[in-house]
């Protein structure tokens, strides 16, 4: 049939590459031609021509093929595969038959059903609840029968310390004040043979001397509470007493025996300084 001969109710005619087209006029497509044929294919009447080359070159219903064609997104599907994944929450078979119970917070509690993991780190947690309720109990029995022995600590350590604070501020005001008389009295010293800058001299010594002891004592004082807890004060206060105790111990070796009054403040230092460095945080403030 030449290119462009009328045949039928429509156009048809041959492609410029030979095969043959429906509705073409003139090298172009006519839509309503095109529009018959699919028309006539989908109704399965015989109304486009004798020719059977035209029905099996019509061109198929578009809408046919979307209808065939799987959507690329399409709601209820997930987008990495044809089926949403739905998958139901429960525990691990591999890890319910080994019985290994998986200790976690919350999330992991949700995820487990009532039985299997669920049931097993319910009981993992009450026996760890019970052993931690076993050492608390060991803990408050050793306790309570050490609770005698530590008031005993605490009552020794609030005597020697209170002792040693009240001496330091004793003898520092007595020393400040009457000088002479201790000098005299106390060391056995003849102030009054000696000539006058001499003796001027060593009670401005003693005086500064009794004077610092006594800053040490209100020290103590003022900070008691601090002194049995670490920190500066407790540092300050072992210094300053083991400093004094190893001054007189050295003195003891070198100038030989003191007094017994001076013996009996050596021991007491070094007892009120051991006692505090091993009651540290044993001794509230509201005990001192």
């Amino acid at each position: 049939m030449p290119y462009g001969a009328f045949s039928g109710p429509h156009w048809s005619g041959t492609s410029p590459d030979g095969r043959y087209a429906p509705g073409m006029r003139h090298g172009r497509a006519d839509p309503r031609a095109l529009w018959r044929h699919a028309n006539c294919l989908a109704d399965g009447a015989d109304r486009c021509g004798t020719d059977r080359s035209a029905r099996a070159a019509a061109p198929a219903d578009r809408r046919r093929t979307y209808g065939v064609r799987r959507a690329a997104v399409r709601h209820g599907r997930h987008v990495h595969g044809s089926v949403r994944r739905s998958v139901a929450a429960r525990p691990d078979p591999a890890a319910g038959a080994s019985r290994v119970a998986v200790v976690d917070c919350a999330p992991e509690n949700r995820r487990f059903v009532d039985g299997g993991l669920g049931r097993e780190q319910r009981r993992v947690r009450a026996g760890r609840a019970a052993r931690r309720d076993l050492r608390l109990r060991e803990r408050l029995v050793v306790l309570r029968s050490a609770a005698p022995r530590r008031m005993m600590m605490a009552f020794i350590t609030r005597v020697f310390f209170w002792g040693y604070a009240l001496m330091l501020v004793g003898i520092g005001v007595s020393g400040t004040l009457i000088a002479p008389w201790e000098l005299r009295t106390v060391f056995d010293l003849p102030i009054d043979t000696l000539a006058a800058p001499a003796a001027a001299t060593l009670l401005n010594q003693c005086r500064f001397l009794k004077a610092i002891e006594l800053s040490f004592g209100l020290f103590c004082v003022t900070y008691r509470g601090d002194i049995f807890h670490i920190g500066v004060a407790h540092r300050l206060f072992l210094i300053g007493v083991f400093s004094g105790v190893a001054a007189r111990f050295t003195s003891w070796i070198v100038d030989g025996r003191p007094h017994t009054a001076f013996v009996a403040f050596t021991v007491l230092e070094a007892t009120t300084g051991l006692l505090v460095w091993f009651s540290v945080a044993s001794v509230s403030k509201a005990d001192i």
